[in-house]
């Protein structure tokens, strides 16, 4: 099921206030979602174990304050000619508003990405297959990929775009790789296999190729970084220009699970520059924590434990403004909203 839902915070009250707005039947299980917003208009991308990419539009009116309460959702026969009795008989089915791309992978799609400069969706597969799809053709539900490409690896895990025309990739068996669409189907850069498959290379080497790349984040305004997360609880932060090896961190007591979701902490303090020079990261892990991630003084990462689950925590998002609010859910399908106060 993919919904779309107002959440509040409640004074005097630790429940959230939840509001369904939408709630649509979602086929398979979900390997992966990104929202964005274009213009006046949000896009929510997903993909599923069926092998289909899935898309839900929406739009909300250009009127200065305007909330979700003017959200609009657009099914793919929204500027067709259909019947009004056609358009009553749809009016309960829910599923209408969901678009199903052509299929563009032989195996699921295992991440997508909305690059918003662009305007177009990239997807990766295990099958070891990219697609990139302008987003006009996604919502006329058309064609052709205006990029594909295909490799010798065992096929990817990740994919992120760094800007409009490069993107990085982890693979199956682990290693970053970074492509750009103007320089034909081959990536122009990969991680050196010294550093490890995960970037932590004396576990890699110790633990073999158990180990695995599960997530990537690109730094919004520093393309060159990016960072991973791995199993055991292990994160790194990379230089995508490979000059350098990357930062790593091991696993903790508190935070020893697979990283199921890490991204660049928009609560940067607005501090030096030698602090600025290692970015924080948030991650959450399997065994139930969500961390937060920063420069040591003695060089390297150090994280700090910024709430403990009994269960997995399986995704979060922080709010891009300040980074105050943090949303995760869990294994026992539960939705949790952590408020954090901003260092200046």
């Amino acid at each position: 099921m993919l919904v779309v839902a107002d959440i509040r915070k409640q004074a005097d009250n630790p429940d959230i206030g939840f509001t369904s707005r939408l709630a649509v039947p979602h086929p398979g299980t979900t390997t992966d979602l990104q929202v964005a917003r274009i213009d006046d208009s949000i896009i929510a991308a997903s993909s599923s174990t069926d092998g289909g990419i899935y898309l839900l539009m929406m739009q909300l009116p250009p009127i200065p304050g305007a909330s979700s309460a003017y959200l609009q959702f657009v099914p793919p026969s929204a500027d067709d000619d259909d019947s009004d009795d056609d358009a009553a008989a749809a009016a309960d089915d829910t599923s209408r508003f969901l678009h199903r791309l052509p299929e563009l992978h032989e195996a699921p799609a295992a991440s997508l990405d909305i690059n918003t400069t662009r305007q177009a969706l990239l997807s990766v597969s295990g099958d070891g297959s990219i697609c990139i799809v302008p987003l006009d053709a996604l919502a006329q539900l058309g064609g052709d990929a205006s990029f594909r490409a295909a490799s010798s690896w065992s096929g990817y895990s990740q994919g992120r775009w760094v800007d409009s025309q490069t993107f990085a990739t982890t693979g199956v068996l682990g290693g970053l790789q970074v492509w750009d669409t103007r320089r034909g189907a081959k990536p122009v850069s990969s991680s050196p296999l010294a550093w490890g498959h995960t970037g932590c290379a004396a576990l890699d080497k110790q633990q073999g190729p158990a180990r695995q790349l599960l997530c990537l984040d690109v730094h919004p305004s520093r393309p060159n970084l990016a960072a991973t997360g791995s199993s055991g609880g292990c994160v790194a932060l990379w230089d995508l220009r490979f000059q350098a090896a990357p930062l790593a961190l091991t696993g903790s007591p508190a935070a020893a699970g697979d990283v199921w979701e890490l991204k660049f902490d928009p609560c940067e303090p607005l501090m030096s520059s030698s602090v600025a020079a290692v970015p924080p990261l948030l991650y959450c892990t399997s065994d139930g924590a969500l961390c937060s991630a920063a420069a040591a003084a003695a060089g390297g990462l150090v994280s700090q434990l910024l709430m403990r689950e009994s269960c997995s925590i399986n995704s979060f998002d922080v709010d891009q403004s300040l980074g105050q609010d943090i949303v995760a859910v869990t294994d026992y399908e539960c939705l949790m909203l952590l408020h954090r106060p901003v260092e200046m």
